[in-house]
């Protein structure tokens, strides 16, 4: 299977290869674990666990830039699943790097989602977790 036939497979959205997020790295990886859960057939969901895993590489580094977190941010609003495209915004409130201004960015996004899945709350608890006010 090639990358654009796993891409294709795992339904991520085209935000992904525009961003130049999805690195080899994380399509090797996730070329293995498909293979070898589904082989080459179609699966009929949860394809959202890769994408979060994604998403999670990214999340989960306290490398990550802010103009990558700026990037997650436009690709969880377009996410397929919404609740994990929310989910993955507070977990980029939570990165270390993330600024005031994203984290205003985000809740402003987090409040235009029609169906929710989290409290906002959610979304200022995880950004004050990492960015204690006498920290600023």
């Amino acid at each position: 299977m090639d990358r654009e036939s796993l891409i294709k497979k795992l339904q991520y959205p085209s935000e992904w290869e525009e961003f130049g997020l999805l690195n080899n790295k994380i399509i090797s990886i996730q070329l293995k674990e498909f293979i070898e859960e589904y082989g080459s057939k179609t699966p009929e969901g949860g394809t959202e666990h890769y994408r979060y895993g994604a998403f999670g590489y990214y999340t989960g580094d306290p490398e990550t830039s802010i103009e990558i977190l700026n990037n997650l941010l436009t690709i969880a609003l377009v996410e397929p699943d919404s609740c994990m495209g929310q989910s993955v915004i507070i977990d980029i409130v939570a990165n270390q790097n993330c600024t005031v201004e994203l984290y205003e960015l985000s809740k402003e996004a987090f409040n235009k989602v029609s169906e929710k899945h989290f409290e906002i709350s959610s979304l200022e608890t995880a950004f004050r977790e990492n960015h204690p006010s006498w920290k600023q």
